[in-house]
């Protein structure tokens, strides 16, 4: 008996090894190298990410954290992540040059408000002056050439786009659109939820955009069904797209280890994806070439065809992979940042992936 049962193991070990072998889906791979997943020491749905006064910002719930910049050398301290409690839930960062702003959610005898705050160089906290007329519930905030630009609503759930200026004045925008982004290329551009708009006039596709960023030879944006634009004065684009996928608004520049590896890195949801499913999240890569997008490049998976953000494709895929990604951000020491949609924050560096053996992976930051 005791034969049979060994010859049995045997046979069983051999056919477990055959059908992770042999079976076309991933999936068994992926849970063998999955990394042990860490506890995120900022935790819950994060902000976006900003640099702001020699540190780059992030928040979550009622805690606003930040990591210092060593100004000699750009790279960050060694001490990890600080923390300022605010006492108001905080939806949304921006900075310009003078201000830190947080977009907050205020509870006044239980009736829930919005309201911006802003901090200066020396840590002071103020509200912002007034916002005028009707348009005061407050949606996104971003900054642009140090305006600060304010997508809100009325009561009757109309939108309206405001500017405050970098001496604390408003001004009239005219765009009665979400605002879901801002950059600034010679002028301020502003994308919505029914086009982009250039000194306050529509410049081209209705499309419901997401983001837009500035890579230095011009901007960026991308829609909500993943389609990727150049933006200029005269109009928009088209420059490539995430095919089957949506974009979730998650743009940010990745450089490698000489300044000649760049990429767009863009987050993505598979179409018709629920926050339950997994690997139809993450992000995608297209590659810079100077400062802007290399002529014909597509979209492609991390740690495939260099440059890669990645080492590995499989341990990224057993990680960040399976997550939805609302912001990115690398700093200055190569580090890139995540703030996943109920994760908390990931970064990608240097770990112990389970094995003892020290490898560049994708987990939730604990510094």
């Amino acid at each position: 008996m005791k034969l049979i049962n060994k010859k049995n193991l045997i046979i069983f070990f051999i056919c477990v090894f055959f059908i992770f072998s042999a079976c076309k889906d991933p999936i068994f791979f992926t849970i063998l190298i999955e990394p042990p997943k860490i506890e995120p020491k900022i935790k819950g749905s994060p902000t976006n990410f900003v640099l702001f006064n020699e540190n780059m910002y992030v928040a979550s719930g009622k805690t606003l954290y930040y990591y210092r910049v060593n100004e000699t050398d750009g790279v960050y301290s060694s001490g990890g992540w600080n923390e300022r409690y605010i006492g108001q839930n905080i939806g949304m960062l921006a900075a310009s040059t003078s201000y830190l702003y947080m977009m907050c959610l205020t509870d006044h005898n239980k009736s829930v408000t919005r309201e911006i705050l802003r901090m200066d160089t020396a840590g002071s906290i103020a509200p912002i002056p007034p916002i005028p007329g009707d348009y005061t519930i407050v949606q996104s905030i971003y900054e642009a050439n140090n305006s600060l630009y304010i997508g809100a609503q009325n009561s009757e759930k109309a939108y309206y786009i405001h500017e405050l200026d970098s001496s604390g004045v408003f001004k009239d925008t005219g765009i009665h659109y979400a605002l879901s982004g801002a950059a600034y290329n010679g002028s301020v551009f502003l994308c919505t939820n029914s086009g982009i708009f250039n000194n306050g006039i529509l410049i081209g596709s209705a499309s419901v955009f997401c983001s837009m960023i500035n890579l230095g030879g011009g901007i960026a944006a991308i829609t909500e069904n993943g389609y990727l634009y150049k933006v200029e004065a005269s109009g928009l684009s088209e420059i490539a797209n995430l095919g089957s996928r949506n974009a979730t608004g998650a743009l940010t520049i990745w450089e490698g280890s000489s300044s000649a590896e760049k990429l767009l890195l863009v987050g993505k949801k598979d179409v018709g994806a629920s926050l339950s499913s997994g690997y139809t999240y993450g992000y995608s890569e297209i590659v810079i070439d100077g400062n802007w997008i290399l002529e014909g490049a597509g979209f492609k998976e991390p740690g495939f065809d260099p440059p890669t953000s990645v080492d590995d494709n499989q341990r990224y895929s057993s990680s960040l992979g399976v997550l939805a990604v609302n912001h990115m951000y690398q700093t200055k020491d190569k580090r890139i940042f995540a703030a996943t949609h109920k994760d908390g924050v990931w970064s990608y560096k240097e770990r112990n992936d389970g094995t003892g053996t020290i490898r560049f992976m994708w987990n939730a930051e604990d510094d």
